[in-house]
């Protein structure tokens, strides 16, 4: 029995570029999230949402989630942006050609 297919390959190939760009976007951007959120490599900042967190929730004495997230923020690297431009116009792409 021969069942015919139908594959459009710009949709196909608009969603592996979306997946690929979400991928790129995701390494690439949890630093810029993470100091946006108050986790920088000085600590917590002062004011920001994790220094509210760390108030409200833990007190001086944090453990478990908040202290990855800290360890992470601390270690971040600053992105590269050509790598976030990448990610960003990979996934412009693949919404273009799915459409």
């Amino acid at each position: 029995m021969n069942i015919p297919v139908n594959i459009n390959w710009r949709r196909v190939a608009g969603i592996t570029l979306i997946f690929i760009g979400s991928v790129v976007l995701v390494i690439e951007g949890w630093p810029v999230i993470l100091t946006t959120l108050g986790f920088t490599t000085n600590g917590v900042a002062a004011g920001s949402i994790a220094a509210a967190a760390q108030s409200f929730f833990y007190g001086g004495a944090t453990t478990g989630l908040f202290s990855a997230l800290q360890s992470a923020g601390a270690l971040a690297a600053a992105p590269v942006i050509g790598h976030i431009l990448l990610g960003a116009g990979l996934f412009g792409a693949g919404t273009a050609a799915s459409v």
